[in-house]
């Protein structure tokens, strides 16, 4: 009998701690996960524009940042060593 109720304070207890996270953690998550593909989706963007300064500069002094830089070198690169859209911006 004794293991029935420790079975049941358990299962009370998982129920509890889903509830709260569902309830306090859970829209901490989605605010997170939505800021993250917010940043996401502006370095992509700036990789692009970046490249696109790159490949059309032809010799031309391009902007000192260190991200101009970056990119710049990845272009120079061979094949074998380029970095991927996805490695330049550093996020999984």
């Amino acid at each position: 009998m004794a293991d029935v109720s420790s079975a049941g304070q358990v299962s009370l207890l998982y129920a509890f701690l889903l509830s709260y996270i569902i309830h306090f953690i859970g829209p901490r998550f989605r605010t997170i996960r939505a800021a993250s593909q917010q940043v996401m989706s502006f370095m992509q963007r700036q990789v692009d524009e970046r490249r696109a300064l790159v490949q059309n500069s032809k010799g031309a002094e391009l902007g000192r940042d260190a991200f101009t830089m970056l990119v710049q070198a990845n272009e120079d690169e061979a094949a074998k060593y380029k970095l991927s859209k996805q490695e330049l911006v550093c996020m999984p």
